[in-house]
């Protein structure tokens, strides 16, 4: 009998011991709050998050801020700023480079080497400033010689520091050149000797007065130095055949660092395609078709695939090879 008592005595104290371990570790997690920013600004904003539990360690291995334009933050599509293991209490992170009058979302996040946290979702937004840049077409001086063209406007007459262009061969802007133009008036320019046979990336930037309001950049201009034969069209097969209708494809070469503004067909009976009808199907590269309608049965059509193209300083028409098919006889 007191065996019988030991043994359920002995039972019961393992069993208090598991579930004591067992509540410990489950106790024993990461926990993360996101606080209200401060110091917020035109381009910049000061981030907070508060450690509030580090998961029975004495300080997380990592803590941080996921933050970007879409409420979906994750560390795949997110910005993420790390600001390195700590204790229990509050952290935060200065964050510069950030558009004008952009809502941004953000969140904090901690993590130790087996648990994550990450803390609700917030948003600011950036103060808005009253002027805009725009970089226009740039202008060939000779063949390696290229004048940069940007404008601003500036309704509220701020306070401009600087103006001129940033350019390089890339679409990041890595390892990027900076030149000033002569003059702070709107239009601006500058002339750059570049390398032929290249194509290159650039913008228009405004470096305003206040440092608080940072660089207003335009949009991204490209253009292509040296002969540029526009990018590769094709004629692909014609699917779907019937007796007045069919499928038609094309496609424009998704590599061709230039623009493609219009894409389309021409299509008609002649094998020379004289007198044909011309058919737009929007712009952009890669693989494209429309459906042509209203044919007559029992005839051979002829069609070939165009692409206009545009890199900044030469623009033209490119066209794939023609090629045929035979609408199906009327039922």
């Amino acid at each position: 009998m007191k065996k019988t008592i030991f043994s359920v005595l002995t039972l019961i104290a393992l069993v208090s011991m598991f579930l004591v371990s067992s509540c410990d570790k489950f106790m024993k997690v990461v926990t993360v709050r996101t606080l209200v920013s401060t110091d917020l600004s035109y381009t910049s904003v000061k981030l907070k998050g508060e450690v509030v539990s580090t998961g029975g360690s004495g300080e997380v291995s990592e803590r941080g801020f996921y933050y970007g334009t879409t409420k979906n933050l994750n560390n795949r599509n997110a910005i993420v700023v790390e600001c390195g293991p700590g204790k229990k209490g509050e952290f935060e992170a200065s964050i510069t480079g950030l558009l004008p009058n952009m809502k941004y979302y953000y969140k904090a996040y901690a993590k130790n080497d087996e648990d994550l946290d990450v803390g609700e979702l917030m948003e600011f937004t950036t103060f808005k400033i009253d002027l805009v840049t725009k970089t226009e077409q740039p202008t060939i001086v000779s063949p390696e010689n290229i004048t940069l063209n940007g404008s601003y406007i500036n309704p509220s007459r701020l306070n401009i520091d600087k103006v001129g262009f940033e350019y390089c061969a890339n679409a990041n802007y890595i390892d990027s050149d900076l030149t000033f133009a002569g003059s702070n008036e709107s239009p601006f320019s500058k002339t750059v000797q570049l390398e032929d046979n290249k194509t290159y990336y650039y913008r228009a930037f405004v470096q305003m007065a206040d440092t608080t309001m940072g660089i207003l950049y335009g949009e991204t201009v490209i253009f292509h130095i040296g002969e540029d034969n526009g990018p590769t069209v094709s004629t692909d097969d014609a699917t779907d055949v019937d007796a007045t209708t069919a499928k038609v494809f094309g496609t424009i070469s998704s590599n061709y660092p230039g623009e493609v503004p219009e894409k389309g067909f021409y299509y008609g009976i002649n094998p020379d395609l004289s007198n044909s009808t011309r058919l737009e199907c929007g712009g952009g590269k890669g693989i494209y078709y429309t459906r042509l309608s209203n044919l007559t049965p029992n005839t051979t059509y002829y069609y070939k695939a165009y692409g206009k193209y545009n890199n900044g300083v030469n623009s033209g028409t490119n066209f794939g090879e023609i090629k045929s098919f035979t609408t199906a006889a009327a039922k």
